[in-house]
């Protein structure tokens, strides 16, 4: 199904995507976590989220990749654990929100265009196509940020990677692959840390 998105769309979504590639490294040094980290994750909703539709962030720590290994029945599952700990061990997981109102007031305005854009009304089967342009954006967001040197703010690990994830997790394979460069995935691939259909 094709979508016609409202003109100011590619503007909105220019900002929000320099605001986050300019703003997170410093969000996350700011949450001051110690602990060797694997990932970076940006989360963006889809459209059953209540409130505003800012992304979030969060980093992945040795521990998380620990208790994944050892509360998980297989390899499939302790993946899908290390790469939504948002959603299975919520605790574990340092995370921070972007509080700047005009950046929130952005986002909030990109999604209510992007909904608009399904002129019947109705519920899709899947809505990850209408959102694709934001799910785009917060790609390139990730693939930008993959080039940042993090090892001055953080204790990266040699196959650490950013990525941009819906915060379920609906999305989740296609998210990791187009949001980190080849030779990441190919890394991460090789050390079965990843799906199996990946």
């Amino acid at each position: 199904m094709r979508f016609k998105y409202d003109k100011k769309l590619k503007l909105l979504l220019a900002g929000i995507e320099e605001f986050l590639v300019s703003k997170t490294p410093e969000a996350v040094a700011n949450l001051k976590v110690s602990e060797k980290a694997y990932a970076i994750f940006l989360w963006y909703d889809d459209s059953s989220a209540v409130g505003d539709f800012a992304p979030d962030f969060g980093v992945g720590v040795k521990s998380i990749r620990a208790a994944c290994a050892e509360t998980c029945v297989n390899r499939t599952s302790v993946s899908d654990c290390i790469w939504r700990p948002q959603q299975v061990v919520t605790g574990l997981v340092p995370r921070g929100r972007f509080t700047d109102r005009a950046f929130i007031s952005r986002c909030n305005k990109a999604y209510a265009l992007i909904l608009a854009a399904n002129e019947t009304g109705l519920p899709l089967e899947d809505e990850g196509e209408l959102l694709r342009p934001f799910r785009s954006m917060m790609h390139r967001v990730a693939i930008r940020l993959n080039q940042f040197k993090w090892s001055d703010l953080l204790d990266a690990a040699e196959d650490f990677v950013v990525v941009s994830v819906d915060r379920i997790g609906h999305w989740l394979a296609e998210d990791l692959k187009k949001s980190m460069p080849n030779r990441n995935f190919k890394l991460l691939r090789q050390r079965r840390l990843l799906f199996d259909s990946e």
